[in-house]
């Protein structure tokens, strides 16, 4: 199941597969660590439902949703 990285709740976890944009912000996403494959975990949503702290890739960040609106995730299983 697909799902855009911006609209996870907190605890959800999925691998990167897609991301869309031109190349120049498909290279600021990658440089930033989201590449293909790489596994993201939402931490943290803020109180005001606009900044997500993501463990993306081992790495602990925090974006804002509209940075994230271009990633897409096969969402894993929650068991």
């Amino acid at each position: 199941m697909l799902q855009i990285l911006s609209e996870l709740n907190e605890g959800e976890c999925g691998y990167v597969v897609r991301i869309q944009g031109n190349f120049a912000v498909k290279n600021a996403l990658q440089t930033a660590g989201f590449l293909l494959g790489t596994k993201i975990v939402v931490l943290r949503i803020s109180p005001y439902k606009n900044t997500l702290l993501l463990d993306v890739g081992g790495q602990i960040k925090s974006y804002k949703k509209s940075a994230l609106n271009l990633i897409e995730l096969e969402i894993l299983k929650r068991k």
